[in-house]
């Protein structure tokens, strides 16, 4: 059975221009993902959101025949919050 590629994690740091992100820029849609340690979540589109800012995480991506990936690479979660103009 073929085992789901190792999810990839894009962050974009929040600038006073636009907010911050964090993406799974190979998401698919047929996959269930699980965060190590738990926490984010990731939404139809890809983005992730939530887990404490600063915390290192990784996520290993599960397809319907059962078969789990390798870890992402280690990510740390950002503030996501547009940062105030002065």
């Amino acid at each position: 059975l073929a085992t789901p590629v190792t999810p990839v994690v894009s962050t974009t740091a929040a600038t006073c221009s636009a907010a911050g992100s964090m993406t799974l820029t190979n998401y698919n849609a047929a996959n269930t993902y699980d965060f190590s340690p738990a926490g984010p979540t990731v939404n139809a589109a890809g983005v992730i959101t939530g887990g404490m800012i600063g915390t290192a995480y990784t996520v290993k991506a599960t397809n319907a025949s059962g078969c789990i990936s390798a870890a992402s690479n280690s990510f740390t979660v950002i503030s996501l919050t547009q940062l105030a103009t002065p």
